[in-house]
């Protein structure tokens, strides 16, 4: 059973992708089983099922402030973020967590459930923490494994991000930073940070190379769009941004593979013919309502054209989803992608996985001579090696 086959009510509530109909009848009906084992069990008076209901309720609002209905949206996510590096980590603190709160926000609605006197303050606690054990394990795990997997370390290597990408490459990745929202560049390795554009996009966006049916003959030079994520507007960011030769174009359209950045990866290995791996970020809700749902239900697919032999990436939790967005493949069959929040490279002949840093909407463009200017010269590096750092992703820092 996968690591995150784990959670669906109490504090952890959230499966991404059925959201608040099986949070409000998930609660319901744990809160029920919960009121009912205490009555069986325990002999606590009938208002134990109603008194049960209310908690799981409100231990459901508990979780979704610390965890959010989305997989950065939370305070926990906030001050720790989960990663390709920590996630096994993160997944495990989180459970805790989920249970201590459970325990400490329905204790009170456990212990009103018995006469007064019955029995101690530290009784009741002891009981709720069995409880909510029990709950966690035999109602919760089960249901939410049918929709929960994980598929990343059984794929790929999680590795250095310097043991794949070359300094050599020739490329520039500019993304959307999760933290103030501007547009910021860097190299395929993580270094020479730097600010490139204020864009006001703090709840984040996609880039993308736009350029109209009427404009790909007449123009040499396109200019850099963002989708918002809140809004899922089109919001010009900068005029002649790359040229035709630099960057992979996209006609603008408003189907959803293109407002959710979707689709085959942008191919910039400058070969035409014969390109072996292809990459597909694929639209996440085909199974949200289980395998039987879709035809292939894995949100991150490379594909060997040369032996047709495939492998995938997949981080669907009670905590939440990381969509594959934004792919690029460059020269050695390097694939720069956001995954859930996070921009990552990928080396596909090795099966070989490195988180760059935490971000929205790669878009990836061949060195030329500068087309924009920056606002600001300062190299930012630095500020990027903690998410990489295996140690500093444990602790928090």
């Amino acid at each position: 059973m996968p690591i995150a086959s784990v959670i669906l009510a109490n504090t952890a509530t959230r499966l991404m992708f059925v959201q608040l109909p099986y949070l409000l009848i998930g609660n319901l009906f744990i809160g029920l089983i919960e009121g009912l084992v205490l009555i069986w069990l325990f002999k606590a008076s009938k208002r134990a099922i109603g008194l049960m209901i209310v908690a799981n309720y409100l231990s459901m609002f508990v979780g979704l402030a610390l965890f959010g209905l989305h997989t950065d949206d939370g305070l926990v996510q906030n001050v720790w973020r989960p990663t390709i590096v920590n996630y096994q980590f993160w997944i495990a603190a989180a459970i805790g967590l989920s249970i201590v709160v459970s325990v400490l926000v329905e204790w009170p609605f456990c212990h009103g459930s018995f006469k007064k006197g019955r029995w101690t303050k530290r009784k009741t606690f002891a009981m709720c923490g069995l409880i909510q054990t029990m709950s966690y394990l035999f109602c919760l795990a089960p249901f939410s494994g049918m929709f929960a997997e994980i598929r990343i370390r059984e794929e790929v290597e999680i590795v250095d991000l310097d043991s794949i990408v070359s300094e050599d490459l020739q490329f520039q990745v500019y993304f959307i930073d999760p933290d103030d929202g501007d547009i910021y560049r860097m190299r395929p390795n993580g270094s020479n940070v730097k600010h490139f554009q204020s864009a006001d996009l703090e709840n984040g966006g996609r880039l993308r190379v736009y350029v109209t049916e009427d404009e790909k003959e007449v123009r040499t030079i396109y200019d850099l769009y963002a989708r918002r994520t809140d809004r899922g507007e089109l919001v010009h960011l900068v005029s002649e941004f790359a040229s035709r030769e630099s960057a992979f174009l996209t006609e603008s359209s408003s189907s959803i593979q293109d407002i959710l950045n979707l689709g085959l990866a942008a191919d910039l290995t400058g070969i035409r013919d014969g390109q072996s791996w292809r990459a597909r970020m694929q639209n996440y809700w085909g199974i949200a309502f289980g395998r039987v749902m879709a035809e292939d239900p894995t949100p991150i697919k490379f594909i060997d054209s040369n032996s047709e032999q495939d492998f995938s990436l997949m981080f669907t939790t009670a905590f939440g989803t990381w969509q594959g967005r934004n792919a690029s493949i460059l020269p050695g069959d390097l694939v720069i992608f956001e995954f859930g929040g996070q921009i990552c490279a990928l080396d596909l002949n090795q099966r070989k996985l490195a988180l760059i840093c935490m971000g929205y909407g790669p878009v990836v463009v061949r060195d030329e001579p500068e087309i924009g200017e920056s606002e600001q010269s300062e190299d930012l590096t630095d500020e990027l090696h903690d998410a990489r750092d295996p140690e500093a992703a444990l602790d928090g820092s």
